[in-house]
């Protein structure tokens, strides 16, 4: 998970904190939390992307904000 947009009126970019984490799909799995972020930070689009074991982009969303 990433999120773009602006921080002080310069681009800013946050990826998530913990690295990339397993995700095992059998039908559907919902995944829920929070992202501390910088409370001046502007979030722009959020992106989500789902790789393989080799790093291979499976899936791929973005949100705009």
């Amino acid at each position: 998970m990433t999120l773009t947009g602006t921080l002080d009126g310069k681009p800013w970019t946050q990826a998530h904190p913990g690295g990339p984490q397993p995700l095992q799909v059998k039908q559907y799995r919902r995944v829920e939390g929070l992202i501390d972020h910088p409370t001046q930070a502007q979030v722009k689009t959020v992106t989500v992307k789902v790789t393989d074991n080799r790093g291979a982009v499976l899936a791929s969303h973005s949100v705009q904000m």
